[in-house]
């Protein structure tokens, strides 16, 4: 299911800041994975499916994020100070 209200957010972000927030989204998703694999086990059933389901979004906003910046679509909606 897709995070609506990140993609929402989104639709305000000219290219450059697409770019910067892939940049952000990547990190953080890196650093997860690590702790993922670390210390997977160590976590409750009902926290490793929360991790494992932040996973799996973090890699769509990240392939929606690129297929933007690839294909120079930024802001669909004016700002609100537009």
């Amino acid at each position: 299911m897709e995070d609506r209200k990140t993609r929402l957010i989104y639709e305000y972000f000219d290219v450059e800041q697409k770019q910067k927030a892939l940049v952000l989204v990547q990190e953080d998703k890196k650093q997860l994975e690590k702790e993922l694999k670390e210390n997977f086990d160590k976590y409750p059933k009902i926290v490793q499916r929360v991790l494992s389901d932040t996973l799996e979004r973090w890699q769509i906003e990240i392939e929606e994020l690129t297929y933007d910046i690839k294909n120079n679509i930024g802001s669909i909606r004016p700002g609100p100070f537009s």
